[in-house]
């Protein structure tokens, strides 16, 4: 379905997520809608995350609660758009009030988790009028659409590369990440051109993992950084860097925002998931596909430079294409 957004009004509920949010708000903006916004879960603490996945009765009743407040304060505006992402506390009850206050809106789901991995999203999906998965595999099982990730304006390199470091990382610790970022390191020919910022979203996080998981194999406290990095400076380090170390989920397909901002900043990729030689910006040049138990560097993948993508596929990826794929618009 296509609209045209001029005059338009939509409500973006998504997750606080490195200020993406913002960004997709941003071009909803320049594209001339009217746009709300709403989290997609009313609490953001790592416990009451865990709770959401885990136990999602736990946190409905508050979550169902909470939207219905805030659609009370929203009720003058009449919506063409509802855009919910993610949706970790969007319930049932939730989205059957948005269809009731909000009869003419279009109401649109993207994820970029696996829907098979989370059956209550999966069991929604039929409560949306389009919905969109950065994962093929679950597109195409689910019935739904496929539309991978973006990248930001601020990826794209406006300057000629001058590289401070041969490979970089920046991403949450979980399942094997950091045994493979340890064995990436060890086989740089100068280790202290990497840059590795090892993140935990709590103190207790880390204590948690080392004495009840293998997922930081007895690492030193000080290894790892409680405190999220700022967007501007994942920017900067990417643009910083000849290559960057991908490592998805065990249990993901879809590609990673990183995987689409090495993209969109012609940086290099070594990456665990092999998914992406199946997409159409992949170049063995630009793209090491490493074997996540035996991680091994492509000899000569750090040496040469970034080979140049066609400006149409370029172009598919920049946050303004998905939100018009996305919204219609």
């Amino acid at each position: 379905m296509t609209m045209s957004p001029r005059n338009g009004r939509a409500l973006l509920i998504a997750p606080r997520f490195f200020g993406y949010e913002r960004d997709i708000r941003e071009q909803l903006e320049r594209d001339g809608w009217q746009v709300d916004m709403l989290p997609d879960r009313p609490f953001d603490t790592a416990a009451l995350k865990a709770f959401t996945r885990v136990l999602p009765t736990f946190t409905a009743p508050a979550a169902n609660r909470f939207y219905a407040k805030s659609l009370e304060k929203l009720a003058p505006a009449r919506y063409d758009l509802i855009l919910v992402i993610q949706g970790e506390c969007i319930f049932e009850p939730t989205l059957r009030m948005l269809r009731a206050e909000f009869p003419a809106a279009r109401l649109v789901f993207y994820t970029w988790d696996s829907v098979s991995n989370k059956p209550r999203s999966k069991k929604q999906l039929p409560l949306y009028d389009e919905c969109f998965s950065f994962d093929e595999l679950d597109a195409a099982s689910c019935n739904i659409h496929f539309r991978p990730l973006f990248f930001t304006p601020g990826f794209e390199r406006t300057a000629p590369p001058s590289f401070d470091y041969d490979v970089s990382f920046v991403g949450t610790i979980h399942s094997d990440r950091y045994r493979i970022v340890r064995r990436i390191s060890k086989q740089l020919a100068d280790p202290s051109r990497a840059f590795w910022y090892l993140y935990l979203q709590a103190p207790w996080m880390y204590s948690a993992r080392r004495y009840f998981t293998n997922t930081v194999d007895g690492a030193p406290r000080s290894e790892f950084r409680f405190e999220p990095l700022a967007r501007s400076a994942v920017q900067d380090i990417f643009l910083r860097s000849r290559a960057t170390l991908d490592i998805e989920h065990p249990d993901q397909r879809g590609l990673t925002m990183r995987t689409i901002e090495a993209l969109g900043s012609q940086t290099k990729l070594i990456t665990t998931n092999a998914t992406v030689s199946a997409y159409d910006f992949y170049d063995r040049h630009n793209i090491a596909i490493v074997d996540r138990r035996k991680p091994r560097l492509p000899t000569g993948f750090l040496t040469t430079p970034f080979r140049p993508v066609p400006e149409a596929i370029h172009q598919r990826y920049r946050l303004e294409t998905w939100v018009r794929e996305v919204c219609g618009s």
